[in-house]
């Protein structure tokens, strides 16, 4: 095969892969500045491995982007954490229209 099929099959073989890639990416670019709430350093986050989670609560990292240069620390790590992140926020609001809704009455 000429060098220029090689490439063009190259391009449809990994076309998916790396639209993913870049989508992951560009994911992690927007959450890299969420903050981590110290709450889930000190609970079990289920989906990560127990040694991702003893790096979490001994570096404690303030945000995403310094828990993406803890050694180990995966993409699919990372969307875990984001995803806690995520539900600790929902709750968190949830909560705070509870009270206010219970000052109201």
């Amino acid at each position: 095969m000429s060098r220029i099929l090689l490439g063009i099959h190259a391009h449809i073989r990994y076309d998916g892969y790396l639209e993913k890639e870049k989508k992951e990416a560009e994911k992690l670019l927007t959450y890299k500045k969420l903050k981590i709430p110290s709450i889930l350093f000190e609970k079990k986050i289920s989906g990560l491995r127990l040694e991702i989670q003893q790096k979490l609560a001994l570096h404690k990292p303030e945000d995403i982007a310094q828990a993406q240069l803890i050694s180990g620390m995966t993409p699919a790590a990372i969307s875990i954490l984001i995803f806690q992140i995520k539900i600790i926020e929902k709750r968190k609001l949830n909560e705070k229209n509870k009270l206010n809704y219970s000052n109201i009455n």
